[in-house]
């Protein structure tokens, strides 16, 4: 029988309960303190999880910069894997958002985002990750970004998750359908949504997802709501309640099942209880999508525009073109061209097919995109 996977609960939390300092940052600290993280860590396993995620949210070079770390970050990655390796499962190398934006959102590029991520990831496969997650991206961009560093630096199977607000969208404005049409398309071998909210509604966006996935589905909500109680944010659904929805996940898609902020070993314990006799279902949604940064379309027989080319009246051409085509075609084969398109192509409301004679710049065009770019 081919069970879900199921994952760990939350660790920031766990580790505040275990005399983590407010304020701390966690990778640091846990480093210092290995044996109160491979406790926590310990009763994940114990209570059912198959993959634990190694305590290095936050342990990228730009987030360890801010927190006043000089030393060897990959060095600093792969000791906090060999800890929770300890533990006897399964683990997942763990990168989180850098803080980092390329333009017209911050002034990074995309090579600087690369590689952030690359010295992480190296690290964490350096240590022996069984697995990469990328989790609680705000950015489709970013996340996008990260996917293909760890495709660049490592071999590892790539988890993403998306963090979505109440309306169901990134930060950024990113949808769940678009998130995975972008996502699959570059390389994920499962996408998801973690953090956000609660088993209820990530279920609905789990619903959405499936409806465009071909890959696994991954799903680790919060433990409910949060309640603020004398300035104490707490998480207060019953691990019953939470495995409640366990079946649902996984008709769904759902292949890997665990919680976020609130979840407990306990709350652990109760979805391997919940789904020891459920089996994943596969996903085959075999319709053409295309997507924006925000959107997602299916079109069967698409009708490609004439080239624009990238000038003054880029954004222009491209608004007038949408109302009659179904993909606006671009043309970048310059560093300048570039630039140009970088500030205005997350904005255009009609997926881009990207073409150019400079396979350098193509592949930069592709980064910064934030939608898919039609073959």
């Amino acid at each position: 029988m081919n069970n879900p996977i199921i994952l760990d609960g939350a660790t920031g939390t766990m580790l505040q309960k275990n005399s983590m300092p407010t304020g701390a940052h966690t990778p640091l600290w846990a480093i210092e303190n290995p044996q109160v993280l491979l406790k926590i860590q310990n009763e994940y396993k114990e209570n059912g999880s198959d993959i634990v995620y190694s305590c290095t949210f936050g342990a990228s070079p730009s987030k360890l910069k801010e927190a006043g770390f000089l030393g060897d970050v990959s060095s600093l990655n792969a000791k906090l894997v060999e800890i929770s390796k300890k533990t006897g499962a399964k683990v997942a190398g763990d990168v989180s958002p850098s803080g980092l934006f390329i333009p017209p959102m911050g002034s990074s590029s995309a090579d600087e985002l690369i590689e952030n991520f690359a010295i992480q990831i190296e690290g964490l496969a350096k240590g022996g990750a069984d697995y990469i997650v990328i989790e609680t991206m705000l950015d489709i961009i970013e996340a996008k970004v990260a996917v293909a560093a760890a495709k660049q630096v490592c071999k590892l199977p790539v988890l993403v998750t998306v963090t979505f607000d109440e309306n169901k969208r990134t930060l950024t404005g990113t949808t769940p359908e678009a998130a995975v049409v972008i996502l699959q398309a570059a390389g994920a071998d499962a996408v998801g949504c973690n953090c956000s909210t609660g088993p209820s509604d990530m279920l609905e966006i789990i619903k959405r997802m499936a409806k465009v996935a071909n890959i696994p589905l991954i799903a680790k909500p919060n433990a409910g709501m949060p309640i603020i109680e004398n300035g104490i944010i707490n998480y207060n659904m019953s691990p019953q309640d939470f495995a409640g929805y366990a079946a649902d996940f996984i008709a769904n898609g759902v292949h890997y099942l665990g919680g976020c902020c609130g979840s407990e070993p306990k709350h652990i314990k109760a979805l391997k209880q919940a789904t020891a006799s459920l089996e994943v279902i596969s996903l085959n949604n075999n319709r053409k999508f295309f997507s924006t940064a925000k959107d997602a379309v299916c079109i069967d027989n698409p009708k490609y525009s004439p080239e624009v080319i990238v000038d003054d009246d880029f954004f222009d051409s491209c608004m007038d073109y949408s109302e009659e085509y179904d993909i606006i075609t671009v043309r970048i084969d310059t560093k300048e061209n570039l630039d140009s398109f970088q500030d205005y192509c997350n904005i255009i409301n009609s997926p881009i097919k990207i073409v150019s004679a400079n396979d350098e710049v193509y592949k930069q065009a592709i980064l910064v995109y934030g939608g898919l770019s039609s073959n």
